[in-house]
């Protein structure tokens, strides 16, 4: 009796790769352009997007959301839609080697197709990928300089 496991490929391969190369951005510059200028307000002038799923655990970035990778294709329209006024969303995993940048780039990709549908009126955002993803974060900033994240 054979014990192998049929050969699954990996999730991401469900979906076409995306076209867009994100802008990264480095946690030094998101924290000092965005988390430490009090004029600047998550959901309105930024958004952080983790998209970490089964490993959304320990730190996150303050300020971010979780939308988990693995569902975000099917959906990349609704999320460019609820997020069209938000100027810079920026995305990240673990170490944005991956997912993030991955995520990033669907997004990217969507925004220009909406903007291609709707003429361009009213679509402002930009999709950027954080440098290092939560690891680096808090190597820059260490676990204070995070979210704890709390799981039930």
């Amino acid at each position: 009796m054979s014990t192998e496991q049929p050969q699954t490929k990996p999730w991401h391969e469900n979906f076409p790769a995306p076209k867009c190369t994100p802008t990264p951005i480095s946690a030094a510059d998101f924290k000092s352009t965005y988390l430490d200028d009090p004029t600047k307000l998550a959901g309105r002038d930024y958004l952080l997007v983790d998209v970490r799923r089964t490993d959304y655990l320990d730190h996150a970035v303050p300020t971010s959301i979780n939308i988990p990778a693995q569902s975000f294709y099917p959906t990349r329209l609704t999320w460019v839609k609820a997020f069209k006024e938000v100027p810079v969303v920026a995305f990240y995993c673990g170490s944005s080697n991956g997912r993030g940048p991955r995520v990033a780039g669907w997004f990217g990709d969507a925004v220009e197709e909406v903007k291609e549908r709707e003429g361009g009126e009213g679509v402002r955002c930009e999709s950027f990928v954080l440098s290092g993803g939560v690891k680096g974060w808090v190597k820059e900033f260490g676990e204070e300089g995070a979210m704890k994240v709390v799981n039930a």
